[in-house]
């Protein structure tokens, strides 16, 4: 009995060993990656940060927000500003001040691309990608980058020049002399006129001036001065 009690001991005391070594040995591979990831995000390449896809968060963040496609000025009184997945409130980020936002204004060179996202109220870094897509939009021209309207195309009748015309008959005697609709149509306005149907139109009367002034004396007839005439010609009639 003695012997299995301290075969038991001694393996119970060598389990716990190996299972210490095995969590140290993990503890090591975890500092490692991370090692690893400061160093390969520290050699990251200005190429690399100009990609569209660079900017973009891996989690859901950005996303977590579900109020929808709502104003957000209804949010201008609370301190959240939307509700995520599980119901509960987003709280609003730290109001930046006119000191904070100056000093980050001189010290970030990337404070130019950088766009407040209402729906979340974080920052956002534009790509060169997005950019170039507003200068495109903001001067008048298709947002779509290298995109050319004015593409050669390919013509199937004029793209090969020819000398001399495709039909060099001379023209019909027929071409000169004028059609029988024509013919008809001279007839019957000939003959409307005749018989008295179609009469010319009259010449329009001369305009009466309507305008007269209503406080003078119907008896009495004067001349009126160049300014009184003036005063007529513009006359305003009253609204009904």
């Amino acid at each position: 009995r003695m012997t299995r009690t301290v075969t038991k001991t001694l393996v119970k005391t060598a389990r716990k060993r190996t299972l210490k070594s095995e969590v140290k040995a993990e503890e090591m591979k975890k500092d490692e990656t991370v090692d690893t990831l400061n160093v390969k995000s520290e050699e990251i390449s200005k190429e690399e940060r100009d990609q569209p896809d660079y900017y973009d968060s891996s989690d859901e963040e950005d996303l977590r927000n579900t109020i929808g496609n709502i104003p957000v000025q209804w949010y201008d009184d609370h301190e959240h500003i939307g509700y995520d997945l599980d119901g509960s409130k987003i709280d609003k980020p730290a109001a930046k001040g006119e000191i904070d936002a100056f000093l980050e204004k001189m010290e970030d060179p990337d404070y130019w691309r950088k766009v407040m996202d209402r729906q979340t109220g974080k920052d956002v870094v534009l790509s060169e990608e997005q950019i170039a897509r507003i200068h495109a939009l903001t001067s008048g021209k298709c947002p779509t980058i290298g995109y050319n309207p004015y593409q050669p195309f390919l013509d199937l009748y004029s793209q090969d020049s020819t000398i001399h015309p495709i039909d060099n008959r001379e023209a019909r005697r027929a071409r000169f002399t004028p059609s029988k609709d024509e013919m008809k149509q001279v007839a019957k306005l000939v003959y409307a006129i005749k018989m008295g149907w179609l009469k010319p139109r009259k010449p329009r009367s001369p305009r009466r001036n309507l305008a007269y002034d209503l406080w003078s004396d119907e008896g009495e007839e004067k001349s009126h001065t160049r300014s009184e005439m003036s005063r007529l010609r513009q006359h305003i009639p009253a609204p009904k």
